[in-house]
């Protein structure tokens, strides 16, 4: 067999291999019963050993990119992106089969969810390698189908079915830009092949529509529309409540869905590269959403009780993150982002009820609540304005170093370095109150841990996209010109900058005179505080604003059926 033969036949052998574990799964059923199972874990497993040969011979033969049975329907867009991806879906798959082998067991319908998991990740794969834009659309479609009837497995259960169709309608929304973004590429540039579309975008003129008098590029709407379908899927305020409500659903599922099913927008996006690079208005789009998601998953993760809604706003803040990396056009650096925030977030989900069932018995939990960091509800013999002078004061150092180190690479890329050294300042801050909640109060200690924290996240931030860009992307040009695309105007670059320290500086010395004032406990919260407390504690009233919503469609579509019954 030669070396095509073999690479094709792996190839669509990997996107097969799951979906023949779920036929075969549904017709032994009533052979085997529940030890119909391991017929499942056995295809899974070789679906992560055909992912991990398939990347040994795409990178052994140094292979960009691999087009098979090019423009047509089948076609397969194989790059490095999609490689790592694979072999990443089918880690997390085996994991999940496995761990669910004990965790559903009492559960009906056992083995339909081994069929489901399959089909789930088949459709995940199928997405990765698809070459045909109206083949991805069908795949991006089928998650959020397939997704549905995961969390409605237990389907005796209101809440289950309920928050099981938000999560349905969420996604279908996100079908409907894409669905027009295809349109619109068919329209003007005459081809359905994903390939073909991305390697003409440089070689062909610009063509402009008018909308509302206005003329725009036909490629800064076609970004747009994709950065939308991106934005809805990948659970971006304000599309993010269904995420936080799918916690009826199995822990294997919620590990499935946070280390793979919120990440397809990112993948959409990293697919699309090239299309960037004309499409800028697109990323400044994801840089303001990316951090208002950021903030608002963060804020609202503090206020939470309960262990897997504490995780959900944990991965629409990193959500979050992972699009303001893209918006900053620091596209490689998203994708190592969800990667490995995939693996963490699936061993807490899989976790979680031991968490949950220790806790229970555990005499020691401390009545303090993450939220009452920021409010004052610290010990008495704690120095909180030292930590806030350490966290505030690394912000500029961090900007200082990235304009030592990156203004010779131009502003362009400067520019992103910089908004990622301050994500890194802030990530290391992150860490800081984790470790000032459970650390003596020992000055050298504190200083000590602060200095690792803070060395780390910023070296992380600046090594890793350059690296794993490398490994992605190897086309540096691309990569530059990414950058390029995503930069601001130089004037309001500066601006921004030059608030952002005005603030750090007055946060200083609102940390400083308000220790006293910060001295008190969250139940004697007072005006604004109690305000901000109360709001995110209602997580931003959004789920009641939709329950009221709904409760009018539902008594206006009554009166129309009586209205019209004849």
């Amino acid at each position: 067999m030669t070396f095509e033969q073999l690479f094709t036949t792996l190839s669509y052998g990997l996107l097969f291999l799951p979906f023949l574990s779920a036929f075969t799964l549904l017709i032994s059923l009533k052979f085997f019963g529940k030890a119909a199972y391991k017929i499942s874990i056995f295809f899974s497993l070789l679906t992560l050993l055909t992912a991990a040969s398939l990347a040994l011979l795409f990178y052994k033969n140094s292979l960009h990119e691999e087009l098979l049975f090019a423009n047509t329907l089948y076609t397969l867009n194989i790059t490095s992106l999609t490689i790592v991806m694979s072999v990443f879906v089918s880690l997390v798959g085996l994991v999940v089969h496995k761990f669910s082998i004990k965790y559903m067991y009492d559960e009906e319908g056992y083995i339909r969810f081994f069929i489901l998991i399959d089909m789930m990740i088949g459709v995940i794969l199928s997405l990765l390698f698809a070459g045909n834009i109206i083949v991805i659309l069908a795949f991006w479609h089928l998650i959020g189908l397939n997704l549905y009837f995961i969390l409605v497995h237990n389907y005796t259960r209101e809440k289950s079915y309920k928050y099981g169709f938000y999560t349905y309608f969420t996604h279908l929304l996100a079908d409907i830009p894409l669905f027009f973004a295809i349109y619109l590429i068919f329209k003007y540039y005459g081809t359905l092949d994903l390939h073909t579309f991305l390697s003409i975008l440089d070689t062909t003129v610009v063509q402009n529509i008018s909308f509302l008098g206005f003329s725009i590029p036909i490629l800064q709407i076609i970004g747009l529309l994709i950065m939308l379908a991106a934005l809805i899927k990948s659970t971006q305020f304000p599309f993010h409540i269904w995420l936080a409500y799918t916690l009826e659903g199995p822990n294997p599922a919620s590990a499935l869905m946070h280390a793979g099913i919120v990440n397809a927008g990112a993948f959409l996006i990293n697919r699309f590269a090239p299309l960037f690079v004309h499409a800028d208005f697109a990323l400044h789009l994801a840089f303001f959403v990316g951090f208002l998601t950021a903030v608002i998953g963060s804020a609202l993760m503090l206020v939470q009780n309960d262990v897997k809604k504490s995780l959900a706003y944990s991965t629409i803040g990193q959500m979050g993150y992972m699009m303001l990396e893209i918006g900053v056009g620091a596209f490689a650096l998203a994708v190592y982002h969800l990667i490995v925030h995939g693996l963490f977030k699936a061993t807490l989900f899989l976790g979680s009820g031991d968490v949950i069932h220790n806790a229970r018995k555990a005499s020691n939990i401390s009545g303090k609540s993450s939220f009452g960091f920021f409010f004052g509800e610290e010990d008495t013999d704690r120095t909180p304005w030292f930590i806030h002078a350490i966290l505030t004061t690394v912000a500029p150092m961090a900007i200082v170093v990235g304009i030592y180190f990156w203004l010779s690479g131009g502003l362009m890329h400067f520019q992103g370095d910089v908004i990622l050294l301050f994500f890194a300042w802030l990530t290391g801050a992150q860490a800081i109150f984790s470790v000032y909640r459970s650390v003596l109060s020992k000055m050298w200690v504190m200083l000590f841990l602060t200095t690792l924290l803070f060395s780390i996240a910023i070296v992380s931030y600046l090594s890793i996209e350059h690296w794993f860009g490398g490994l992605i992307y190897t086309n540096q040009e691309l990569s530059a010109a990414i950058f390029a695309a995503a930069a601001i105007p130089e004037l309001l670059f500066y601006a921004i900058v030059s608030i952002a320290l005005f603030l750090v500086v007055m946060g200083w010395i609102f940390a400083y005179y308000s220790e006293e004032k910060r001295k008190i406990k969250i139940n004697e919260l007072t005006g604004f505080y109690h305000f901000i407390y109360k709001t995110l504690s209602r997580e931003l009233y959004i789920l009641d604003m939709i329950t009221i919503v709904s409760s009018k469609l539902k008594a206006l579509s009554l009166a129309l059926n009586t209205r019209f019954k004849y």
